[in-house]
């Protein structure tokens, strides 16, 4: 008997028996490869046919070639490990580039300082993008100043990637049962 095969610690595992899947570039559409973000698409039997007389709802939830458009943004490894980084609906539209939240977060997290960290797109009332983003920020370190955030970011991020949106620092994130940060507040605190 062989050992059986565990996906990796922070993938969400495989996909099914007699599933396929697909990553889709946010933007065009296209298939992408290993190791490469957009949304996620499935094809299975076990995939759901549809709402229940909604033909509307249910057309849209499907592309041309009837795959699943899940909304969730993810890619794979080598091994078909799948990895799930973000939802569409928190994608942040800096004009004709879609950001995710995550990949900003992830760097964000890398300055030493910074304890906690929740991204999202808020309208852009000075320039001609459509959203821009947004960091909260908990303090690891007290002495933590905006301007330090700002210059980090340029240092590691391409210019459509900055934090035009403004920081905003924050005594604590509050997360859902899953540990997921509630976005929907970030975008209440943000009005």
């Amino acid at each position: 008997m062989s050992d059986p095969i565990l996906s990796k610690p922070r993938s969400h595992g495989f996909v099914t028996p007699n599933g396929r899947m697909k990553v889709v570039d946010l933007s065009t559409g296209k298939s992408l490869g290993c190791g490469v973000s957009g949304e996620l698409l499935f094809k299975s039997p076990q995939v759901v046919k549809g709402y229940y007389k909604n033909l509307e709802a249910t057309k849209n939830m499907f592309d041309s070639e009837g795959w699943f458009k899940t909304g969730d943004i993810g890619y794979f490894d080598e091994e078909g490990n799948v990895y799930i980084s973000g939802r569409m609906k928190d994608v942040i539209k800096i004009g004709s580039a879609q950001v995710s939240p995550p990949e900003l977060e992830a760097v964000l997290f890398e300055h030493p300082k910074i304890a906690d960290v929740g991204v999202i797109g808020v309208p852009d009332l000075v320039g001609d993008a459509i959203q821009v983003p947004k960091a909260f920020i908990v303090k690891g370190d007290p002495s933590l100043t905006k301007e330090e955030i700002h210059s980090f970011v340029k240092e590691k991020l391409a210019r459509y990637k900055h934090l035009r949106g403004g920081i905003e620092f924050v005594d604590e994130l509050q997360k859902n049962a899953t540990g997921k940060i509630r976005k929907e507040l970030l975008r209440k605190l943000h009005q």
